[in-house]
């Protein structure tokens, strides 16, 4: 939630401002209309914009200004804001520019994001309208059609070299083959201040337009042409995407942010090094309702005597679409062992779930033994969140929990060589990592 408001601050106070002035900037320009550029620019409140947008009702501006007044409020900007927890409330405190007062606003968490995703849409509908702007004007409008080539990009691929415009990044070369593209750019801004994984989602728009590639990859250069990093994202995740739903989308979406290579002199290593932990925390994260399903399900049995096929059959699917994506997600690993670790959790519910689900027709089946099969599993869930806590470390979940890893050291003596083939003998090396009951 703290990430998200920081977020929500920088979409309100920078984007939404900057992407809204553009709209109005091509208002003026539709209407022939005098403007004074430095005036547009230095504007710092709402209250002008929205004004204006709701006016244009002809244009359809008017749009823009919809549902983004409630979470705006007409503020020149927000103060502060507090998180309840307990009440799951976030509650928003802006000044008034006019009144010069102090006004509260309270959202619950799911409005809170609902509002948010709304501003988002927005925000992204005024960066479309005007592109589309430009298509149909850039021969109207000085320089405009030196940055875009006649047939050579498609409106949705215009799209997202507008969105990195927002971002302080100008495309100044685009290379394609039949399967791969680079784009060269320069970012005007402080290139110490610039982040590459804050951009890594905005590529959807541009391998939306062109399906056929399998790579993308963007370098950026400072203002004074020296290179400073790149960018390279898998373009088949991206589609992927596009083609789920629910749950299976989301699997995707991760798939596609913590496979993306990111290479700059201003982000350590640290960044692609901590992205197994993030698919662990969030694989079983996603999956976590389907757990809780399971319980359901016993209980139903317990009451009804049957086993209902269907509602097991939908959480044998989910559960597959985990093992599938950690077998993706291998090749980007940076310890497999440990995804193969979780893989082989969700492998072995599955494998006691397709048990269960015998049982109707074969009643002998003890459904008892299958069900602390999966408690067991249910608790190596759990052994993997005290890793990613720090309660245990990587090679303590690995020999005490993971079947890889007690058979590796299954039958290992004091005085053996170590397995893990560090050349020390067991009681001076990994012995340590054997946790007490």
């Amino acid at each position: 939630m703290t990430n998200g408001l920081k977020w929500y601050k920088d979409l309100c106070e920078g984007i939404y401002r900057d992407s809204m002035i553009f709209l109005l900037l091509a208002n003026y320009i539709d209407r022939d209309k005098s403007f004074d550029i430095d005036e547009l620019i230095e504007w710092t409140g709402f209250g002008d914009i929205c004004g204006q947008l709701a006016s244009q009702t002809k244009s359809k501006l008017n749009y823009f200004v919809e549902g983004v007044d409630s979470i705006i409020r007409h503020s020149e900007a927000h103060v502060d804001y507090d998180i309840d927890i307990d009440m799951q409330m976030v509650i928003l405190r802006n000044r008034q520019k006019k009144t010069k007062t102090i006004s509260t606003k309270e959202y619950r968490f799911d409005d809170f994001f609902d509002q948010m995703n709304l501003l988002a849409e927005t925000v992204f509908s005024s960066i479309a309208a005007f592109t589309v702007f430009l298509i149909n004007n850039k021969y109207q409008i000085d320089n405009v059609d030196s940055y875009f080539e006649e047939d050579e990009v498609t409106n949705k691929s215009l799209g997202v070299y507008a969105l990195l415009s927002l971002y302080g990044i100008l495309i100044d070369q685009e290379n394609e083959n039949d399967s791969a593209m680079e784009l060269s750019g320069v970012y005007i801004g402080e290139v110490e201040q610039f982040s590459f994984e804050s951009i890594r989602a905005i590529f959807a728009p541009l391998v939306q337009a062109k399906p056929h590639l399998t790579d993308v990859k963007l370098e950026l250069s400072d203002n004074k042409g020296e290179k400073f990093g790149h960018i390279k994202v898998r373009t088949d995740y991206i589609i992927n995407s596009f083609n789920e739903n629910g749950i299976k989308k989301d699997f995707w979406v991760l798939m596609y942010m913590l496979s993306t290579k990111i290479e700059s002199i201003y982000e350590s290593d640290e960044v692609e090094n901590k992205n197994d932990d993030k698919f662990i925390s969030s694989i079983i994260q996603l999956i976590f309702p389907t757990l809780k399903e399971i319980d359901n399900e016993k209980k139903r049995i317990i009451r009804t005597g049957k086993v209902c096929t269907i509602e097991f059959g939908w959480i044998i699917d989910q559960i597959k679409y985990v093992e599938m994506i950690a077998g993706k997600y291998l090749e980007h690993s940076f310890e497999p062992r440990l995804i193969r670790h979780v893989s082989q959790i969700f492998k072995n519910i599955n494998a006691a779930i397709n048990v269960i689900i015998e049982y109707n027709s074969n009643p002998t089946i003890n459904l008892d033994l299958e069900f602390k099969k999966i408690s067991k599993e249910m608790m190596n869930v759990a052994h993997c969140f005290e890793y990613l806590s720090g309660e245990i470390n990587e090679m303590e979940l690995f020999i005490n929990y993971s079947e890889e890893g007690k058979n590796l050291y299954k039958n290992v003596t004091v005085n053996s060589p170590c397995p893990c083939g560090s050349g020390k003998k067991y009681k001076k090396c990994c012995k340590k990592y054997i946790l007490r009951n």
